[in-house]
């Protein structure tokens, strides 16, 4: 079905993908699907869901031997994952929030991205796709103008809130590990340095305060790796044409404007 200029599928399904290295399944993508459900009229939510099944990669396939180095120190000749997408649409208002997208890794750690916004009408999605098309084929000169008609095409989008959460399951301890070793000393050290330096590090921020939430919150989840949760939730939505001012103008208030958190085994 076309709402506006864009064309909506109802259902998909994909089967088994496979891709061969060496004679040897290095990746393997099975029982994939994605299903919309089409509302009467464009006013109304369209409700999308998806999932795919099984990820499969086998990293002992790959020629390259310093892929199949790190992988095996850090404990993983192989990697199995699943994928969980839904969320809506409303296309009269562009309201688009993507409630659920998570990649869950076994034995490694999950992935949650979750982004509510306005503005993305069909006639936005239409214009944006007509200047991508343009760019494909367009001079050097000539992508700088689209780039710059496509920044002022993103300022009719509004940010409504995000979040990003990583859930851990033995992948943090791995790499603080296997780091540790590359450095000739343990995890504790390891974890000791890391929450010594990043005061330092953050403190090109130029934001005290959140400079000072990330390192508690980065201290708390090195010490006890279950999860890490930034969370962007400003009490009105912020268009985008102010957010690139204000990333241009004073880029360390951007926190503040999005009321930002970070938090860490909650």
């Amino acid at each position: 079905e076309i709402f506006g200029d864009v064309l909506v599928y109802e259902n998909m399904t994909v089967g088994l993908i496979t891709f061969k290295m060496l004679g040897e399944e290095a990746f393997v993508l099975e029982d994939a699907s994605a299903t919309i459900d089409i509302p009467d009229s464009a006013d109304e939510k369209m409700v999308y869901s998806g999932k795919v099944a099984r990820m499969y990669v086998n990293f002992e396939a790959f020629d390259d031997p310093n892929v199949q180095q790190t992988m095996k120190a850090l404990g993983y000749d192989e990697l199995n994952a699943t994928v969980d997408m839904a969320g809506y649409w409303i296309p009269a208002s562009g309201r688009i929030v993507l409630e659920t997208n998570r990649i869950a890794v076994k034995d490694a750690a999950s992935l949650d991205f979750q982004v509510d916004l306005s503005g993305y009408t069909p006639e936005f999605v239409a214009a944006l796709q007509t200047m991508s098309k343009k760019m494909q084929s367009a001079s050097d000169s000539e992508k700088q103008a689209q780039g710059l008609a496509m920044l002022g095409l993103m300022q009719q989008l509004s940010f409504h809130s995000a979040l990003i959460r990583v859930d851990d399951a033995s992948l943090t301890g791995r790499l603080l590990d296997f780091f540790a070793a590359q450095q000739g000393t343990d995890r504790a050290n390891m974890v000791n340095q890391t929450k010594g330096v990043l005061p330092f590090l953050l403190s090109q921020l130029g934001n005290p305060d959140f400079a000072a939430q990330i390192t508690k919150a980065a201290s708390d989840y090195l010490d006890d790796p279950r999860s890490l949760e930034i969370r962007a939730a400003p009490d009105e939505p912020v268009p985008f044409a102010m957010l690139m001012a204000t990333g241009m103008s004073a880029p360390q208030t951007l926190p503040d404007q999005l009321k930002v958190s970070v938090t860490a085994n909650q």
